[in-house]
């Protein structure tokens, strides 16, 4: 028994020391009624923050100083508030439910702020260690069910900064500051008497000066104290003068009691006042009054502060400085009213006797810019039976008397401007002008300047900075700038956002170009309150006739740069136009890419990533799920890693667009190009024709490429590297023509790959023997070489064949 008394007691140390305690008992005195210990034996024992009562022990429990440098000595345990301020919110009527956890036991706890017990998820740590407590009282909870707004109580987080707590020790002592045991002063005396002393009130409450004798100072005010040493070191010397300096000041202990964060005893700087108090306890509780706090001195009330002075208009006069065994008390909240809508400082405040509407109106700062000056409603309680709507005006509000509960709404400013049209959207800048009578679309955009946008012309600026300083655009770069359909005013298209005397939305289209050359059927008449929308053809796509093309031409072509086109045209009118190609253009090999196609492909692409990662999941769970021994579970691990890093290279393997064009091995004519009509952005490239081709994969002699000669196989060029290996899959091999075209053993129409006669620019892949349960992983290496050469959408069809 006295071992496990001995493990209990331990365990429960254990305990104190985490800030845990199962159910901490309320400390309210700091003398009695408080869990003690002997003097000296759990200094330090305990955190900074939080106290917890212990029973059979000998001495209040120390509060150790905190960053104020206040020590304390409180164990309200249950009534102290530690947790952060966070803003308030009309959601703690609606506590978010938690999930339990499946299959799991499902435990209760304490959930948000709100202090009701919910299901949660069966993890301790989750576990808050003293449950939070409501944050809105329930005139807020009353407001959130009538006006969805958690109206802030005034005042209350004033006290709560951490600048209220302690005052500066080095501040100036106020005359009406009297002595007490501890303090210490600095006496000078000239003339007749020559002293320079440092004095401390001792335990009887005086001081002992040299040849005069005791002298009693408790109690005596420091406005006071120098005319009384005067008079009393006159009773023994004349002629004589002095001057007293005041030292350090002795601490005083005060009580904090009633609706405070942290009721108790409280040991503050001598210069306390009755803010410092209160935020050394941690400030006033949402249910306290800021309106009714007394000061007791020896059994009796002495002084009545209300905050409201300080709060509203800087009146600091009812804040009396603390004196030794002073108890400040905060009763609790007295009547409250509300007031929101069109005032600067909408908030819930207390009610002293007989104040006015008008004082509330003062305390909220007034009317803010929204604020209607005019009428106002008062919903109040009628003879605590039921809810009633009264109606004012401001002019009355002197002598509207208010009562408890009562909720103010000032009215504000409708958002309507009366004789108000506003242009926006994709413009040079928005405009909000007057509407007058007969006032029409042309009339609000004047010119065609006001709508086209600053980038327009801050690109034509950057453009011609870089022309005049000698620099080289890439056609990347170029391209860019001109085909950018961001930058470009969609001429065909604009819209009038109207609310017509029903008040019911309406949207009028109209043609801006048309409108502007004052064409009587779109140029609109407006209407007070309208709102004209204008858009970039990146906004809205427009018909292909009204869209802008620009084509990059590269390579062996006659003039390769970068033309706009009209809509229709093909790309053999083009390069028919441009002058044609070069003698050693390969027309052959030449690739066309399109960024739609290329957007098309990246989707492909992400698709079967996801459809990987999707299948490798399900396979390793089907695994784990049906495994027949312990080996199989990490076997289908690995695979299934595997896998997904396969889907990961797919998606992060970049796609061309390019387009196969079909054109013949032998083609040389711009004739021989299909009649492709050109969209924005496309590319035409022609390289020069290749000497060589390239041999890649399972042979001897790997990625090595061969001059070309016109008369061999491709079979001769695998047996120049080598041969294929003897882990060479020859039935699947294929090549990758300079179209962009494949072609596979697979494609019993062509015979077998081997055979064919080389074409300049071509690429043998020998692929290697896999195991079909790799496959996977295969495919994504072909994959990246057929990305590396640029194949095309139609040549991955080919493939698929």
């Amino acid at each position: 028994m006295k071992i496990l008394n001995i493990v209990t007691a331990g365990f429960f140390l254990l305990m104190l020391q985490a800030g845990v305690a199962a159910a901490p008992t309320p400390c309210l005195s700091g003398t009695g009624d408080c869990p003690v210990v002997p003097a000296g034996q759990m200094e330090g024992a305990f955190p900074a923050q939080g106290a917890y009562a212990i029973p059979n022990l000998q001495q209040p429990l120390p509060w150790p100083p905190d960053a104020t440098g206040v020590s304390r000595s409180h164990g309200a345990g249950l009534m102290r508030h530690d947790a952060e301020e966070t803003p308030l919110s009309c959601d703690e009527l609606n506590p978010t439910p938690v999930t339990p956890v499946p299959g799991g036991k499902v435990d209760t706890r304490w959930h948000g702020r709100t202090g009701m017990i919910q299901p949660g998820l069966a993890d301790p740590q989750l576990l808050p260690k003293t449950p939070p407590v409501p944050r809105l009282t329930s005139f807020q909870r009353y407001l959130c069910q009538t006006t969805n707004k958690p109206l802030p109580v005034f005042g209350i987080a004033a006290l709560r900064a951490s600048g209220s707590r302690v005052p500066l020790e080095g501040g100036q002592v106020a005359p009406d500051y009297r002595l007490g045991v501890g303090d210490t002063f600095s006496l000078r005396i000239w003339g007749q008497l020559d002293a320079d002393l440092a004095l401390t009130v001792d335990r009887a409450g005086a001081v002992f000066i040299p040849r005069v004798g005791t002298v009693r100072v408790v109690g005596v005010s420091f406005g006071e104290l120098k005319p009384y040493l005067q008079k009393e070191i006159g009773r023994v010397f004349r002629n004589f003068e002095l001057a007293v300096t005041m030292g350090q000041l002795k601490s005083v202990q005060v009580f904090l009691a009633g609706q405070v964060k942290a009721p108790g005893s409280y040991a503050l700087p001598a210069l306390s006042t009755i803010v410092n108090a209160l935020g050394a306890a941690g400030g006033i509780a949402d249910t306290g009054s800021l309106r009714r706090i007394t000061v007791k001195r020896g059994g009796r009330t002495v002084h009545t502060f209300d905050l409201y002075p300080l709060l509203l208009a800087g009146d600091k006069s009812g804040d009396w400085l603390l004196q030794p065994g002073d108890v400040v008390h905060v009763a609790a909240v007295g009547p409250q009213v509300a007031i929101y809508g069109g005032v600067k400082v909408p908030a819930i405040y207390e009610l002293s006797d007989g104040e006015s509407l008008a004082q509330l109106l003062d305390w909220a700062g007034g009317l803010d810019g929204s604020g209607l000056d005019g009428q106002l409603t008062v919903e109040r309680v009628d003879r605590q039976k039921k809810r009633v709507v009264e109606q004012t005006t401001i002019e009355a509000a002197p002598g509207f008397k208010l009562a408890a509960g009562d909720v103010v709404q000032v009215y504000q400013l409708s958002q309507q401007v009366e004789n108000l049209v506003i242009l926006k959207g994709h413009v040079a800048q928005s405009l909000r002008m007057p509407w007058w009578e007969g006032m029409r679309v042309s009339d609000l955009i004047p010119s065609r300047q006001l709508v086209v946008d600053p980038q327009f012309w801050l690109g034509k600026r950057e453009r011609t900075q870089e022309a005049g300083a000698g620099e080289d655009l890439t056609a990347n770069q170029l391209l860019s700038k001109f085909s950018d359909p961001n930058n470009e005013v969609n001429w065909d298209y604009a819209t009038i956002e109207r609310v017509d005397s029903e008040y019911r939305s309406r949207l009028i289209p109209f043609n801006l170009a048309q409108a502007l050359a004052g064409e009587p059927a779109q140029d609109v008449l407006l209407q007070p309150g309208d709102v004209v929308h204008i858009f970039s053809k990146a906004e809205i796509r427009v018909a292909g006739s009204s869209q802008t093309r620009y084509i990059r031409l590269e390579g062996e072509i006659a003039a390769p740069g970068v033309y706009e086109v009209e809509p229709g045209t093909t790309l053999r009118q083009l390069l028919e136009r441009v002058g044609g190609l070069t003698g050693a253009a390969y027309l052959y090999g030449a690739e066309f890419t399109r960024e739609s196609v290329k957007l098309e492909q990246r989707k492909q692409m992400d698709q079967l990533a996801t459809f990987l990662e999707e299948a490798a999941q399900a396979q390793a769970v089907d695994t784990a799920q049906n495994a027949l021994n312990a080996q199989d579970v990490p076997a289908a691990q690995v695979a299934a890693q595997q896998q997904i890093a396969a889907a990961k290279r797919i998606r992060e393997t970049p796609t061309t667009g390019r387009i196969v064009l079909g054109l013949r091995a032998g083609a040389r004519m711009v004739g021989d190009i299909p009649n492709v009509l050109l969209e924005n952005g496309d590319r035409f490239y022609v390289p020069a024709i290749p000497g060589t081709v390239s041999v890649l994969g399972s042979v001897f002699s790997k990625n090595t490429a061969y001059l070309f000669d016109g008369k061999r196989e491709l079979g001769e060029y695998i047996a120049l590297a080598g041969g294929p290996t003897r882990t060479a899959d020859e039935s699947s091999l294929f090549v990758i023509r300079a179209d962009g075209s494949v072609i596979s053993n697979q494609q019993s129409t062509f015979g077998r790959v081997a055979s064919l006669t080389a074409l300049p620019g071509d690429t043998v892949v020998v692929p290697e023997k896999v195991d079909r349960k790799s496959f996977v992983r295969s495919l994504l290496d072909w994959t990246q070489i057929l990305a590396n050469f640029g194949t095309g959408a139609a040549a991955i069809k080919v493939l698929g064949d």
